[in-house]
């Protein structure tokens, strides 16, 4: 059993990993200085952090012009510094868009940032990465109509067009009538609806995006597209447990979607579930390669509020194994374990994972047995003790170990399932025996 001071920690620091940022970084600890930053002056204490690369991957080497727009507040100019880094400061809540335009070798780029609140206790901050396209040589594309907008009446699909020029021109409102009129050409228009939806997001208006999702769920209850968007709309109008639903419906059709997770992560701490929320952000976070240096700034800043709580210390260690610093990995668990004597298996399996990526077979295996015996009723572990050790049991190669955890879990829920989607069970999913098993918890299987 956890302590309820341990409990307590954890969910404190987890709103740090949700949320994603330290106090530190809000101090200047960024790359490049306070003196790159750009102060928006628009209220809030968040903080949008960047780097713009260049089409083969790597940081620009010059200054380039960058825009920070909103409907509501309109435009701030600023630009990088020489090596391609942006600080924008003091940014307030609403719907953002990064803007780079006007160069001459790319293409227009752009990437949008929510942010829901003004102020936090800990200033939050955004961090973007933009990777500049080069200026092709335009050729003609061939008529193509999409599966999803097959036998939709051509006055409605002209609409649609329509709108879509209007949305790439900036120009949401108008957007919106153009797609209102292809509602009334064809009221069966999923596609539309939602993206009705997907505008009044941009436009901040979130009880008319919600009402265009529902619309598009009416026809087609099952469809992805509304049921993410919806589920993000309720996440910004503070539903939570309406969001919870959406989302968890999205995933049982999409089940391969970091940004689904995310707002689940979210979304879960916020109605306190926090061990489900850990896994939907760690699931997340899994799901792209590229994303490890960002989870290192995520529980780099967590420890930075709360050095010491061992299951972020431990997160953090299978992060560092993941991307090949088994000597950070190490030092991360074996401090892990010396915080809290009554939570020990997630540090002990953050151990033996490193020790093994060391070439430490022997004492891996000892590490894999310790945590193991601290299972609270063998008989039947939990799901989150049965994942964890077998992560590490996996990685061993003791996969009879992981088959007779997860043939023990009485609780066999989505989130089992959701636990064990993660790329270092692969091979074992693969296990006829395993397979049933997970099949049986999937979320995404037919009500008998």
């Amino acid at each position: 059993m956890v302590s309820q001071t341990c409990t307590l920690t954890r969910r404190l620091v987890f709103v740090g990993v949700i949320f994603a940022w330290s106090a530190a970084l809000a101090m200047g600890q960024l790359a490049g200085g306070l003196t790159e930053t750009t102060n928006t002056r628009l209220g809030g204490n968040n903080y949008i952090v960047g780097t713009v690369y260049t089409p083969e991957g790597l940081p620009i080497k010059t200054r380039m012009r960058i825009k920070l727009a909103s409907m509501e507040w309109g435009d701030i100019l600023a630009t990088t510094d020489e090596n391609g880094k942006f600080v924008f400061s003091e940014v307030g809540a609403g719907l953002f868009t990064i803007v780079i335009d006007r160069e001459k070798e790319y293409e227009t780029v752009s990437h949008e940032i929510s942010i829901t609140r003004a102020r936090n206790i800990v200033p939050e901050t955004y961090f973007v990465n933009i990777r500049l396209r080069a200026i092709e040589e335009k050729k003609p594309k061939p008529g193509v109509v999409s599966a999803a907008n097959a036998g939709v009446p051509k006055a409605a699909l002209d609409h649609y067009e329509n709108a879509s020029k209007l949305s790439q021109e900036k120009d949401y409102k108008g957007a919106i009538k153009e797609l209102k009129l292809a509602v009334s050409e064809y009221p069966q228009f999923v596609n539309d609806h939602n993206q009705i939806g997907v505008l009044y997001l941009r436009l901040n208006e979130l009880d008319n995006a919600e009402s265009a999702f529902k619309a598009a769920l009416k026809i087609d209850p099952e469809a992805y597209e509304p049921l993410l968007n919806r589920g993000i709309a309720l996440y910004r109008l503070g539903k939570f447990k309406d969001a919870e639903t959406s989302l968890s419906a999205s995933l049982k059709n999409k089940p391969d979607t970091s940004v689904a997770y995310y707002y689940l992560g979210r979304t879960l701490n916020k109605l306190n579930l926090n061990e489900e929320a850990e896994t939907a952000l760690l699931t997340c976070l899994k799901m792209n390669p590229d994303d490890f240096k960002e989870a290192h700034r995520v529980l780099d800043s967590a420890l930075a509020v709360s050095p010491r709580v061992p299951y972020a210390v431990a997160a953090r260690s299978l992060v560092r194994v993941s991307s090949g610093d088994v000597a950070g990995a190490l030092k991360d668990a074996e401090f892990a374990l010396t915080l809290d004597s009554s939570y020990r298996i997630p540090p002990l399996v953050a151990l033996s994972k490193a020790l093994a990526a060391r070439g430490d077979t022997a004492g891996a295996l000892v590490r894999l047995e310790e945590a193991t015996r601290l299972i609270a009723d063998p008989a039947a572990p939990t799901y989150t003790e049965a994942y964890w050790i077998s992560m590490a049991a996996v990685a061993l190669g003791k996969n009879d170990l992981a088959l007779s955890l997860l043939r023990r879990v009485k609780v066999r829920g989505a989130w089992l399932w959701f636990m064990y989607q993660g790329t270092e069970l692969d091979e074992f999913r693969k296990i006829p025996e395993a397979a049933a098993i997970l099949a049986e918890a999937d979320p995404r299987r037919p009500v008998k």
